[in-house]
């Protein structure tokens, strides 16, 4: 039967964006075109088509050659784009266009440059999932439990499955294949063209079920639960190859990167596991839990707190590197950081979106949207994009960049 009970905490609902909610297959290349941008050099057109960048979420773009420490503080609006509710999906950004989902119930389609609609298919009810861009479909699932496979290029829908339970993760696609958590407590393994089984596991049996956005890697399917316990599955199968605890729930998505899996909890801890033993390998508390997913770029581990700083920390040894405050002393920093070109980009509840130098942590630009952000932000050819709580996509760029 279905269930569709919220928890008491309602603003923790919202904070699934970051796991936080999630996005599709990085191609064998994310490049696809090249153009020369007026006043840059000419550069290599990259997609942000999943939540995290990649399908690892590493949430590091190393392609951003436009925006750098020097020039950041320039950073405009371009444009910006409402909705009918707020925004606590994360952008993807694909050939020119950015999809985003919105608690109206709406899947949108904007153009990059423009802002314009493109169009916008309705949910069943409005949804915290972040759209999965792969190979000319649209993944996303609803606070109904229904799974979507769009049409990218005009919002038709191609296929539904009913996980019958509220979808809070968002989906990653490897290989033809759509992975995403539920509050049913299974992990599923969807056919990206037709939406059938693949397989399903079930690795949790409490109410909230699985929250995070799985990351793949190697084979692997890694993914946490409100047990407490972080999960690496097969990829193919869904059996489970390996599980490791941490001391409170997993709301988090991990980021696998260099043999290590990153992964924050509500003990205000972040954790480092071997990626093929589950073996901890350090664990660094911040002052508070941890919604955000970590980025990693750098040889550092990157990540905000509810204590409203944001945290760097040495990727081998979990050695704090720097910390850096925001001006919110309510609910923290659940948004997820990304990274480019030696700026760190992320989102706060005290409304602003924040471009940090990724080495020392010093500030170099804010902006203040209208509302709390839990939006995690896409850096993509010279653009950052990011959602708000005040129903607005928003859109950034230098001055002399776009025509």
């Amino acid at each position: 039967m279905r269930s569709v009970s919220r928890l008491t905490l309602s603003l923790m609902l919202l904070l699934v964006v970051f796991s936080a909610i999630g996005i599709a297959l990085l191609f064998a290349s994310k490049s696809t075109a090249k153009a020369a941008q007026p006043g840059a050099t000419t550069t290599t057109l990259v997609n942000w088509d999943t939540f995290g960048f990649n399908t690892h979420h590493s949430h590091f773009n190393p392609s951003e050659t436009i925006l750098n420490t020097s020039n950041v503080s320039q950073l405009m609006l371009d444009w910006t784009a409402a909705t009918g509710n707020g925004i606590y999906s994360s952008p993807a950004v694909v050939n020119g266009v950015v999809y985003v989902g919105s608690q109206d119930g709406n899947l949108y389609a904007f153009g990059a440059h423009s802002g314009k609609m493109l169009w916008k298919t309705a949910a069943l009810s409005g949804f915290n999932s972040s759209p999965a861009v792969s190979h000319g479909m649209v993944y996303f699932g609803d606070d109904n439990g229904v799974i979507y496979g769009l049409n990218a290029k005009n919002g038709t829908i191609v296929w539904t499955y009913d996980a019958l339970n509220n979808i809070y993760s968002s989906p990653t696609v490897v290989n033809g294949i759509v992975y995403v958590g539920s509050a049913d407590g299974n992990l599923y393994a969807l056919n990206a063209q037709t939406g059938a089984k693949v397989w399903a596991a079930a690795i949790s049996t409490n109410y909230q079920g699985v929250i995070g956005v799985p990351a793949v890697s190697n084979g692997l399917v890694y993914a946490g639960t409100y047990e407490s316990k972080l999960y690496a599955l097969n990829a193919t199968t869904g059996a489970t190859v390996w599980t490791a605890t941490t001391g409170g729930w997993i709301w988090s998505s991990a980021a696998v990167v260099d043999g290590y899996v990153f992964v924050g909890s509500l003990d205000g801890k972040l954790y480092a596991f071997n990626a093929k033993t589950g073996k901890q390998i350090w664990a660094t508390a911040t002052q508070n839990e941890i919604f955000s997913s970590p980025a990693v770029a750098y040889g550092r581990v990157y990540v905000g707190s509810r204590d409203s700083n944001i945290y760097a920390f040495d990727e081998k040894t979990g050695k704090q590197q720097w910390v850096t405050p925001t001006g919110t002393t309510d609910f923290g920093v659940a948004s997820s950081p990304a990274v480019a070109n030696g700026i760190l980009f992320i989102g706060s509840y005290d409304a602003k979106v924040y471009a940090l130098n990724a080495t020392t942590g010093a500030v170099l630009w804010t902006y203040t949207t209208g509302n709390q952000i839990y939006s995690s932000p896409a850096v993509a050819n010279g653009i950052l994009y990011i959602g708000s709580a005040d129903s607005k996509l928003y859109a950034f760029h230098l001055p002399g960049t776009l025509s």
